[in-house]
């Protein structure tokens, strides 16, 4: 059983200055520590598989921001959906919500931290350039075993959660097989926020930088890049970086004193 008004109410997404926010699930502390979990969030989104309504007024919008003229086909669909479209409004105006398309489900999403893996790399082409004659970046990325087995061990701690909670009132969990689980992992590629390539190492030969972020063999050069990190849990890693940037920064203006002195 799910109430569709009460989780779209739930997990909707909310309209604040400046964008738009979404109510996150993150595994506690104890719960990593006790099972031996990596860094993971969840999210629940709408899917849709057809044009409507919402699909013609975000293009709509994306025109505007474009400063061009919307489509008679986009301003088409959200005539035809003018029940939706209206709910859409109040929705807006009152709840503060996005109000989900016709026909939509809902699907949790899962975002977990991968093990740090030497074989993933990203590399310059030698072969293809973007249109400044640049090399593109070259992605070799794996998923192992060992994220395969993290993620199912995830998905099950959420389902006993999920069953056992008053979320479970609101909305049934349909789990998939672990088959298609583990296909739909595979196939994601894992390749979000990749991190790694250009880690934290003593040596040169266990990295690209040291703990200061100095690269190796490079007098002067320091690396500033979520790249440093050896793995990256899930989420958007900009608030990590920051940090890292106002740790660097305060390094070398403790390095330029010290030169003075």
């Amino acid at each position: 059983m799910s109430d569709r008004r009460e989780i779209s109410r739930l997990f909707g997404f909310r309209f604040v200055p400046g964008g738009m926010r979404n109510l996150r699930f993150e595994l506690s502390a104890k719960t990593r520590f006790d099972k031996v979990l990596p860094g993971a969030f969840l999210h629940v989104a709408f899917s849709r598989e057809e044009e409507n309504g919402f699909e013609g007024l975000r293009r709509v919008f994306q025109s505007a921001q474009s400063r061009k003229m919307p489509s008679i086909s986009d301003i088409g669909l959200i005539l035809a959906d003018t029940p939706w479209f209206a709910r859409a409004v109040w929705w807006r105006a009152f709840e503060k919500r996005l109000y989900p398309p016709p026909g939509s489900g809902f699907e949790l999403h899962l975002v977990t931290e991968q093990e740090p893996n030497v074989r993933n790399t990203i590399s310059l082409s030698e072969t293809q350039c973007d249109p400044f004659g640049l090399p593109l970046a070259r992605i070799d990325w794996h998923i192992s075993d060992l994220d395969i087995k993290t993620f199912l061990k995830i998905a099950e701690h959420t389902a006993e959660c999920w069953s056992r909670g008053r979320i479970g009132h609101i909305a049934d969990l349909n789990v998939r097989s672990e088959d298609a689980v583990v296909d739909a992992v595979r196939d994601g590629g894992g390749i979000f926020h990749p991190a790694g390539t250009t880690r934290i190492g003593d040596t040169a030969k266990d990295g690209v930088v040291d703990s200061q972020l100095r690269v190796h063999g490079v007098p002067g050069l320091r690396a500033l890049a979520t790249s440093v990190f050896p793995s990256i849990g899930g989420s958007s890693p900009s608030l990590a970086l920051t940090q890292m940037a106002v740790r660097m920064a305060d390094e070398i203006v403790q390095d330029c004193s010290r030169v003075r002195k």
